[in-house]
């Protein structure tokens, strides 16, 4: 029988993992808070575009060896210098500096996205104790609860002067303490050998750069880098719904900030923890998955076809926030599916960093090419956003069957006759 979430030593790893996600608020400050970022930096569409895909360029190597990385070294010594990293970069860019500095780090916050497979790594292991869906459903809460805290605090307190380059500065010190002080919480708390016991550690001193031969040979690999891909392709399109919401329906910018905010943290937490329990009690996340891309999809059509009047504004909130809800249902899809298919231990990490790979040349690509067609299309800019966000809807749904077809006709099964793989 599965055990508590909340229990000794197993609460403290879950909650300690949890946090150390935090280190992605880093970037999230761009995207969650775009406009005020923007202003604060004074900074164009096309330029957020360019240093977000920047930042998707420099982590395409870096996936691959973080994933290789916590399958030969431990994993938690692996999260904790990824997030100390992080909180370090954190601490030049609340200088503020130009634009030119800005590329120099979302380059090197790359080590935000080392922190990625060696926290799979760890949550796998602790779901052999507790359960996939209320695992990832839990620490996601709880990392979503905390953030949205530091994120809400600030905006309401200072409402349209967050956007004041002092402000901001001040902001993002907030934040480069707090995971400065998660990754020192990691090296002194976490309790990695109580993972290890639990989840058969997961590690090889026999790994190597061939590893990457094998996991793309495996089918499941192919299908947690569609998850991945539409995962994070809608993501990064939702980052623009709040300019939308402040250019086309002339919603202010306090409130618009406000609301972003509420939907990507505290909406986000409640939504996580009930797509885990949904999960669990479905028994399949692929399942699951494809029930809340259909409400994700119904709500964007909505917003496209909603006329680009002012008076539509309270509409437009009200959709926005259940599209919020509904997506972030699925906010551990592609990490609840690594633990239902299962790859061997030793490959995990290297298997994650490979499809982190074909996420990061979406990303790159999105991020471009919608900063500048908002750039070149401020109305019409929104539209095409949208229609991309709904097109990679579809393909996640078709993802979420193609994985029940996968389980349900054991290929998993035939897969392992491949035999230098699976041992």
């Amino acid at each position: 029988m599965k055990k508590s979430v909340f229990s000794g030593k197993t609460a403290r790893n879950l909650i300690l993992l949890g946090l150390s996600i935090m280190a992605y608020d880093i970037i999230y400050l761009a995207t969650v808070l775009y406009v005020p970022f923007q202003k604060a930096f004074d900074l164009t569409n096309t330029q957020i575009g360019s240093l977000l895909a920047i930042n998707s360029g420099a982590s395409i190597a870096c996936h691959i060896v973080s994933g290789w990385l916590c399958d030969r070294f431990s994993p938690k010594k692996c999260l904790v210098i990824s997030v100390l990293a992080s909180s370090l970069t954190a601490f030049w860019m609340a200088s503020m500096p130009d634009y030119g500095a800005l590329k120099i780090i979302f380059v090197l916050l790359i080590s935000v996205n080392f922190v990625w497979a060696p926290y799979i790594k760890c949550m796998r292991m602790l779901s052999a104790e507790i359960g996939s869906g209320r695992t990832f459903g839990t620490a996601a809460m709880i990392e979503a609860a905390v953030s949205g805290v530091l994120f809400f605090v600030p905006v309401v307190w200072m409402g349209g002067r967050i956007a004041v380059r002092e402000n901001f500065s001040r902001l993002i010190l907030i934040f480069a303490c707090v995971v400065l002080a998660e990754g020192i919480a990691l090296a002194l708390f976490l309790d990695y050998d109580a993972l290890a016991e639990k989840g058969g550690g997961l590690t090889s001193s026999a790994a190597s750069i061939k590893n990457i031969t094998l996991v793309a040979k495996m089918p499941e690999t192919w299908i947690l880098l569609l998850i991945n891909t539409c995962y994070y392709g809608v993501m990064t399109e939702m980052t623009y719904i709040s300019a939308y919401m402040n250019q086309v329906y002339l919603f202010p910018l306090a409130w618009t900030t406000v609301l972003i905010v509420a939907d990507r943290f505290f909406v986000r937490s409640a939504a996580a923890y009930l797509g885990g329990s949904i999960r669990d009690r479905i028994g399949s996340v692929g399942k699951s998955m494809g029930i809340a891309c259909v409400f994700t999809l119904i709500c964007y059509m909505i917003l496209l076809l909603m006329p680009e009047k002012p008076k539509y504004l309270p509409a437009v909130v009200f959709v926005s926030v259940v599209l919020f809800f509904s997506y972030y249902l699925n906010s551990n899809a592609a990490n609840v599916a690594v633990t239902e298919l299962a790859p061997p231990g030793h490959l995990t990490g290297t298997m994650i960093g490979f499809y982190s790979v074909c996420t990061c040349f979406v990303n790159m690509g999105l991020q471009t090419v919608s900063g500048r067609v908002l750039d070149a299309y401020p109305v019409w800019g929104f539209r095409i956003v949208t229609l991309i966000s709904c097109s990679l809807l579809v393909l996640w749904i078709f993802a979420g069957k193609l994985l029940v077809k996968f389980q349900d006709k054991g290929f998993k099964g035939r897969s392992s006759k491949n035999k230098s793989v699976r041992n």
